[in-house]
Order: C-alpha cells, then structure tokens, then sequence
C-alpha cells in the first residue's frame, strides 16, 4: 500500500491549517476524532481504512495505557472521523496520568499489518477537557451512589433527627434494645414511676402501693402482715403477696383466715373466749345458771310449779274467795 501520514484536525478549524487537536463530543464516555490521511507525497486517499488508536505516557517507547480499533473507516478525500472510546471505554486511568500521546496506525481493510503514522501525537489539553464532565474520571452519577464513599461521615453533617448513640445498648449512659421476642430487657426500673402493678407476675414491691379503685389482687395474701382488718370489706385474694403489707391502706378482700363476711356476723361461729358482760344490753340478766338457793334465780320444776321453798316471807298470799288475808273456799282440812 502507499505510505501514508496523518494530519490532525479539530472540527472548527478543519480548514484553518495543519493544528493539531482533538475536539470532544457531547457524550463524556468518547472523544471524537478527526484527521486527513495522505500518501508519501501529500496526496488525499479515499477509500475503506482500518485504523487502530493507542495512548501512551511516551512519546516513542512504552505500553499503551488504552487501546481501540476502528475496522472499516470511510476516507474521502483524505478526511476520516474516529469516535475514541466507544467500543473500548477510556478508562480514568489513562487520562489521569499527566501528559499523553496518542498513536495512530492505519492498514487498508482486509490487510494485515497496519502502519504507523509518526511520531505519536501530544495530547495536550484533551484529557482534561475530557474530564470537564467528570471527576478523577467518574461522573456525577458516581458520586451520588453513597455506596463510593470513603471515609466516616462526621456528627455534624447529619440533621438533628438522626440518633447519635452508637450501636453499644443496655449499658449505662446507653439506649435500650428490646430482646428478641419485643420485651423489655433485664435492666433495673428502680427509677420508674407511676407503675401498673397489676400486670406484675412476680418480683418484690418496695414502698407503699396505691390500687385505685376496682382493681383487684390476685393470689392468696398468705404472706401479708401488718395488714389492718378494719379496712378489708370485700374482693378476694388468689395467689402469693411477698412483703409484710405494712403500707397497704383499705385493702378489700372477701375473707379473712377463710371466712367471709357473713361468717363474722353470725355469733354462733364464735368459738374462743367469752363476749364481756360489759359488751351486753341492759336487757340481758346477769346472774348465772345456778337456781334456787340463796340470792340465786328461781327455776320452777318440771311441772310448771314452784319448787320446794320456804315461802314464810311471802305476804298477800290470796284467802277464801280469793280475798287477800281470808281463808281459801273449802275450807281448811287438818291432816
């Protein structure tokens, strides 16, 4: 094939001379180039051109940091247009490294050695004018994924409705975290106020406790002391009380030692002791069951009659025709 050379071209100085540039395209992911390809003795070839793109830290010698191929290129009248990094994408790599030089080879299509077209060609400012959209090579996108970032991100950049604890729990000066089945841990509730002790299913109450009104203890009360039967006047115990009760005021409860309130009212259930004379009516008669001797109650015998007395201290004791004083009717018989 003929010798060939390279004259670069940007697009708005295309026909302003033999400037070397490069001009990027809309899309940061390429840059668009554009050149005239010429035979030994500067005439413009037409034709189908394989062209192979190649960037370098050096400008004779090296490894490429990039590498893309353009198969099939259309050359007319010597001009060709390449769009790098389409097929091949430019990786912030090679663009972050200082000063760049771009290589170019060319070989007719369906040929196989391609030629290169020398020297290699300083890039100057396209590297940065191609990260003008971008940012040590990502793009906006990049930066907005949170998952890139580094680092912690400090307390005061965080609104106050985020929760700055830590993640150490249920210790001192630390949040509490509920077990895994949605309960309280243990921790003390020394400190609590305004309990509802009722739901309690065991434990040790300490200080006075308050029941309002309707609410109900349930176990047996066994273990109570100190408490004021006075003030117990219905409900019902179930179960265990553990503490001496010496601070429970107008406790109801339906019995006591077992029996209830109506027990307590029938005096025949009273079985220890004897109720004080001080204690009776003054209609009860004070004066013993012994009978008919001296300063002692009368008690007549079985038959309804007066017993067996001495009845000469009697006086008006009735006569005859039931006169006091007189004979009784009939006369008197003389045994």
């Amino acid at each position: 094939m003929n010798r060939v050379s390279c004259s670069l071209l940007v697009a708005a100085l295309l026909f302003a001379g033999l400037r070397v540039a490069f001009a990027t395209g809309d899309d940061p992911g390429f840059i668009t180039y554009q050149g005239r390809l010429t035979d030994t003795v500067g005439t413009p070839l037409t034709g189908s051109y394989d062209f192979r793109f190649s960037v370098y830290l050096e400008a004779t010698s090296g490894e490429p940091l990039w590498l893309e191929e353009h198969p099939a290129v259309a050359v007319e009248d010597g001009f060709y247009r390449a769009d790098l990094g389409k097929a091949t994408p430019i990786n912030r790599e090679a663009f972050g490294s200082g000063a760049l030089f771009l290589a170019v080879e060319v070989r007719r299509s369906g040929q196989d050695a391609y030629d290169a077209l020398d020297p290699r060609v300083a890039m100057g400012h396209v590297p940065f004018a191609y990260n003008a959209r971008m940012l040590d090579g990502e793009g906006a996108d990049y930066y907005l994924n949170a998952a890139n970032l580094a680092g912690a991100l400090a307390d005061a950049r965080l609104s106050a409705n985020v929760t700055l604890q830590g993640n150490a729990v249920n210790g001192p000066n630390q949040l509490a975290r509920l077990d895994g089945s949605g309960a309280l841990p243990a921790v003390s509730g020394a400190n609590l106020t305004g309990l509802n002790y009722l739901p309690l299913a065991g434990g040790t109450l300490a200080g006075p406790v308050t029941f309002a009104s309707g609410q109900v203890f349930a176990g047996s009360g066994s273990e109570l002391t100190n408490l004021n039967p006075a003030n117990i006047t219905a409900g019902a115990f179930t179960g265990t009380f553990e503490g001496d009760g010496s601070g429970l005021a107008s406790v109801d409860a339906a019995t006591l030692g077992g029996n209830s309130a109506e027990s307590f009212r029938d005096a025949s259930n009273l079985n220890v002791g004897a109720v004080a004379d001080a204690l009776l009516s003054a209609n009860v008669t004070l004066a013993g069951n012994a009978f008919n001797g001296p300063s002692q109650l009368l008690q007549l015998d079985g038959a309804g009659a007066l017993p067996a007395l001495d009845g000469s201290a009697l006086t008006n004791l009735p006569g005859g025709g039931g006169t006091p004083g007189g004979v009784p009717a009939g006369g008197i018989v003389y045994a």
